[in-house]
């Protein structure tokens, strides 16, 4: 992730500091391997984006859920599941 990336994302996140970037960025790396497990490829989509993203505010505002798939917000299970049909997936978040 680029520091220009880095700072996009901190802007979706409302994040106003530096103190935290290390934490983002690692939970950034990991919403993108949730998605890959769950059967969606980071294709530079915007919803890819957005999706990611929202994983990540999502376990950096409540890091108690990022072992459950029924804590996620309903908006991004609902780009999980429009990404996994479009790249082929049948199953639903």
């Amino acid at each position: 992730m680029s520091a220009e990336d880095l700072l996009t994302l901190k802007l979706y996140m409302h994040v106003y500091h530096d103190d935290d970037d290390l934490l983002i960025f690692k939970t950034w790396g990991a919403a993108v391997e949730y998605l890959a497990g769950g059967g969606v490829a980071m294709d530079g989509s915007q919803r890819c984006w957005l999706a990611a993203a929202g994983l990540t505010l999502h376990w950096y505002e409540n890091p108690g859920f990022t072992g459950t798939d029924t804590g996620l917000p309903v908006g991004v299970r609902t780009i999980i599941n429009q990404l996994k049909l479009d790249q082929g997936g049948a199953d639903y978040f």
